[in-house]
Formats: C-alpha cells, structure tokens, sequence
C-alpha cells in the first residue's frame, strides 16, 4: 500500500505547479485583454470627435430636425401645401419615411412646425420696424412688412393665416392674452397713440384685429387673382385703405 501511495503523491505534487501556471496564464491575457479594451474605446472616443466621424453618422437630432423642417419649406414655397408630404420630404432630406416620424409625429406636425418657424420669422421683421413718425407711418410701415412678406412667401402665407391648422390662434382670447408675436406689435403702436392722445380711447385689441382684417383681406384677393392690378397699383390701394380708416377713427 505505501509503494501504490507514493506515485498519487507524486502526481499531485507536480500537478499543483501546472495550475499555479495555468491560473497566472489566464490573468496576463485577462489583464492584456482589458488593456487593449481600453485602448480600442480611447482611440474610439477620439476618432468620434473628430468632423470626419460625426458626417459619417450623420446630423443629430437637432440638426436632422432643422434639415427635415427646411426641406418641407422648400417644398411649400415651391408647390404649395398640398406638395408637402412625409415621403417626399424624406426623399430629399436622404432619409427613410419612418426616420421622419421620430422628429415629427405626423404631416399635421411638421405643416404646424414650418408655419411656427414662419411666425417666428414675422415676429423677428415686425419688431425690427422702426416707429418713426405718426401712428399711420408707423402702422404703414408694420403693414409693408406683412406684404412684402406674403409676396415673397405667398404658400407659407397662405399656410399661417389661411390653412386651418391645430393650435391655431383664435381671436379674441388668443389675442388679448397676447400670444401672437405677429399681431402684438400693431397693438403696442395703437395703445401708445391712445395714451398720447393720437387716438381716443378703445380697444387696441379690436382695432388692431379690424386692420388685420383689412390687411389680410386685400393681400389675400390680391394673391387670389381677383384684383387686376399691378403690384404697385396694389401697394398703393393697400396704403390707402389704411389712410381712410384711420381718417374715420379721428372723425
């Protein structure tokens, strides 16, 4: 029994070295493994930052979003609303239809998205008007605005002011709340011309809303075809619209 014992003994003896080696083999390659992970996310991360690998991904969110609203606008201008649809735009923005979607959640959103960025364009030139001489100056010159803008833009006009849409402004509450960057800017001129005695007393935000009226009205048969006139012939019967109404608030 003692000589079968002493070759187990043996066996075992020299078996233990070979785990040992075995055990810190597998924990170099391990170590080996983790360095070379983090080396791979390091060269990773820097080649990310630079502009060669963000093109080939692609614009972010943002950026894909301001492109797909672009394109829809381009194609308003172009072919009016009825041109501007989900797969069409995606086809000239380089995308999927479904990639669309993840930006804006349907055609009623992205036609809302594009008349907001109108507005907020409007709103920009409206404010930018200096209000230099009387009140009817002042209103001429916001009146030129909306004119040059519906003439260089005549779809996107039409898709702010006229297209029913979701969300729409509606008068009164709307405006007496003040939420229509477009039209506040008119109201401002009328209550300061009441408080300096230009005007008696009123509701700015009705007179306001009468010479929208009139604006809207006469750009939007002018648009129509259904005035035979120039566009300066028509310019001119736009300012003198303004001039009479005015001449019946002061009489």
């Amino acid at each position: 029994m003692k000589r079968s014992s002493e070759p187990v003994a043996a066996k075992k003896s020299v078996a233990k070295p070979g785990r040992a080696k075995q055990s810190l083999v597998k924990k170099r390659l391990a170590a080996e493994r983790a360095t070379t992970s983090r080396r791979v996310a390091k060269i990773g991360a820097a080649e990310s930052a630079t502009p060669e690998s963000r093109a080939r991904r692609g614009p972010g969110k943002k950026n894909m979003s301001a492109s797909i609203l672009a394109a829809a606008r381009e194609m308003l201008d172009r072919e009016g609303i009825a041109a501007v649809a989900m797969r069409s735009v995606a086809e000239r923005v380089g995308v999927t239809p479904m990639a669309i979607y993840r930006h804006f959640a349907d055609r009623e959103a992205l036609l809302n998205a594009v008349a907001d960025a109108g507005f907020e364009e409007l709103a920009k030139r409206a404010r930018a008007t200096k209000r230099e001489g009387g009140l009817e100056n002042q209103v001429m010159t916001l009146g030129k605005v909306f004119v040059n803008a519906a003439l260089e833009s005549p779809h996107l006009y039409e898709l702010m002011f006229l297209a029913p849409r979701k969300g729409a402004r509606v008068y009164p509450d709307d405006f007496h709340a003040g939420r229509s960057p477009t039209f506040q800017p008119l109201v401002e001129m009328l209550e300061e011309a009441m408080r300096e005695g230009e005007l008696r007393d009123d509701d700015a935000v009705e007179i306001a809303f009468e010479l929208s009226a009139i604006s809207h009205g006469l750009i939007v048969l002018y648009l129509g075809g259904r005035l035979a006139q120039s566009e300066e012939e028509f310019r001119s019967l736009y300012q003198r619209s303004f001039w009479r109404y005015f001449d019946g608030l002061r009489h």
